[in-house]
């Protein structure tokens, strides 16, 4: 996969993630989200730049979604919005990883 291709496919995930929460609530962005990251999973040539990457881009929409926290803790605000990126990339990686089991298809192993 193409360098511009992972940032394109990264950034549109994290968009779509933005977009199916609330006020939007898109239906659709829903579906796409983890759809990119599939795709993602599927195509990557280097992994560690695919997972960075993917973190990075899921970082400022975890921090815009929970923007409320920064009236609570700034600190748990910022920590939140880390812990909450970490998971797409766990997603990509795990995904990436149970391609290697023949009997496994992504059908199944990607919405368990």
């Amino acid at each position: 996969m193409k360098f511009w291709l992972l940032v394109a496919m990264s950034i549109a995930s994290a968009l779509c993630t933005w977009l199916s929460a609330a006020p939007v609530g898109s239906a659709i962005a829903s579906i796409l989200a983890p759809a990119f990251l599939i795709y993602i999973a599927l195509h990557a040539i280097s992994m560690r730049r695919t997972l960075l990457l993917v973190f990075v881009s899921q970082i400022p929409v975890w921090l815009v979604l929970h923007s409320w926290v920064i009236d609570v803790a700034f600190l748990g605000w910022f920590g939140l919005g880390l812990y909450m990126s970490i998971w797409a990339p766990i997603f990509v990686w795990l995904l990436r990883k149970t391609l290697t089991i023949p009997q496994l298809s992504v059908i199944i192993t990607a919405p368990i």
